[in-house]
């Protein structure tokens, strides 16, 4: 036993240098896998982040043009006031954004229009003729507006007279600003007796 004690008093007691001495040092810069993976995963944050936004923001624009339901107002300019003619209704073919699913085409023909002024009053119909959505013109002698293909004959206020057409033909709300005419612009089903917008 005081052999141990001997041997013991012989060996040089452990320096707290030579168990740091042992371990690996830390090092000062990650090693380059961590980095790389670091970097990586940056990249796919950002491409994930650019992903849905890419979903997000057609779908915005899509919700906000109300065609996902029941729309706003659709004010286009038609004509200007002075250039109709009292009694005479004047076609007139609508320009404005097309709208199909997410897309916007600016700057397109929509449709025609009737646009009709009687004194202080205008009015506005569709062109399209109700039964199969046929073009609708005045008929000779400026009296009705008749269909050319299935013969549906239309008063100059849109009421049906005679032919297949399930329904007169459809009124456009109307207003005169600056000296514009301006049609609130809509389509409606076809073939159907009820006005149902498409």
């Amino acid at each position: 036993m005081a052999e141990n004690e001997a041997e013991r008093a012989d060996d040089p007691a452990p320096s707290p240098d030579a168990d740091a001495a042992s371990e690996p040092a830390p090092s000062a810069a990650p090693p380059a896998t961590a980095t790389r993976r670091g970097a990586l995963e940056m990249l796919v944050a950002a491409g994930s982040a650019a992903y849905v936004a890419a979903l997000i923001v057609p779908a915005g624009r899509f919700l906000a043009s109300g065609a996902a339901g029941t729309r706003g107002e659709r004010w286009l300019r038609a004509i200007r006031l002075d250039a109709l003619d009292d009694g005479t209704p004047a076609r007139v073919q609508i320009k404005g954004d097309q709208r199909d699913g997410i897309t916007v085409t600016p700057a397109r023909t929509l449709g025609p229009v009737g646009v009709n002024k009687k004194g202080s009053e205008v009015a506005a119909l569709s062109s399209e003729c109700p039964h199969l959505g046929c073009a609708v013109d005045l008929a000779a002698g400026g009296k009705a507006f008749g269909c050319p293909c299935h013969t549906s004959r239309f008063g100059l206020d849109g009421k049906a007279e005679s032919g297949p057409a399930p329904r007169g033909m459809d009124a456009l709300a109307t207003r005169v600003v600056d000296g514009w005419v301006e049609v609130d612009f809509r389509r409606y089903r076809q073939g159907a007796a009820e006005l149902v917008e498409v």
